[in-house]
């Protein structure tokens, strides 16, 4: 009775070695699932996986007409204070303003905020980086003046239907002294306000802006007498209409703890 006693015992623990070594295996499968590195495009960082990018960043900038340095210094570097503050994987885009009514803009920057370590490869997350630094850098530098329209309305009518459909929070950061200069309206005409009023091709172009969280970074031109608060006050009341969201916008990076809060109208003077 003794021996089959320890028998019982010994089968008991074999059993007992067998579970646990299971346990472990699956724990260990389970944690290489979750903490797998995210498949990504090497020359975007954007993950293969759409999901991943949690917010679709977008700058307009509109260099239709030269702005001082001050000025660009201050839009780089509210852009640059976005980005810093935005998470990994954000998609940051950043389109120009030029005639769009044939075909959609090509976006002049498109990338992801490159993750560390997503890689798998320190060298290839280094270049990732200085990629994506250098390529943001090089918007700003000599913005091309000579232009004879300035589209804005159809600008934001490409880029509302350029917005990736994989459910990220959109927000939308318009650089510009919002001076339309088409065929849609002249706002450098003293009289623009009345040609407004009931103008069919302003709600035929109306850009659909619905959920979309708005910046206006506004370029004031003192030599324009009616580019002023009624003006910039117009713009708001037409980008609202359009099912914009002119509120502030939270940006907060949890790996690094930086974070920054962008303003729905900043003038942009100097």
């Amino acid at each position: 009775m003794a021996r089959r006693r320890r028998k019982s015992g010994s089968s008991a623990s074999s059993i007992f070695g067998i579970v646990a070594v299971v346990l472990i295996l699956v724990g260990g499968i389970a944690f290489l699932i979750c903490n797998k590195l995210p498949s990504v495009d090497e020359k975007t960082s954007c993950p293969k996986d759409s999901s991943l990018s949690k917010k679709t960043i977008v700058l307009l900038f509109d260099t239709t007409q030269k702005m001082t340095a001050t000025q660009e210094k201050k839009i780089k570097n509210t852009v640059f204070q976005v980005v810093s503050a935005s998470e990994i994987f954000d998609r940051i885009l950043i389109y120009e303003v030029e005639p769009a009514l044939d075909n959609l803009l090509k976006a002049a920057f498109d990338f992801c905020k490159p993750p560390k370590d997503a890689l798998g490869n320190p060298v290839l997350q280094k270049f990732a980086q200085l990629n994506f630094e250098r390529e943001l850098e090089n918007i700003f530098q000599d913005p091309d003046y000579e232009r004879t329209t300035s589209p804005i309305i159809e600008a934001l009518g490409s880029i509302s239907a350029s917005f990736p459909l994989n459910g990220s929070k959109r927000h939308l950061i318009i650089a510009s002294d919002f001076i339309e200069n088409s065929e849609i309206l002249n706002q450098f005409q003293s009289n623009w306000i009345d040609k407004a009023k009931s103008n069919k091709l302003l709600e035929d172009r109306r850009p659909t802006l619905e959920g979309v969280e708005v910046s206006m970074l506004f370029i004031p031109r003192a030599s324009i007498r009616h580019h002023n608060k009624e003006f910039s006050n117009w713009w708001k009341e037409y980008l609202k209409s359009s099912g914009a969201r002119l509120v502030d916008q939270e940006f907060f990076d949890p790996d690094t703890g930086n974070s920054y809060i962008l303003f729905p109208f900043i003038p942009i003077t100097g």
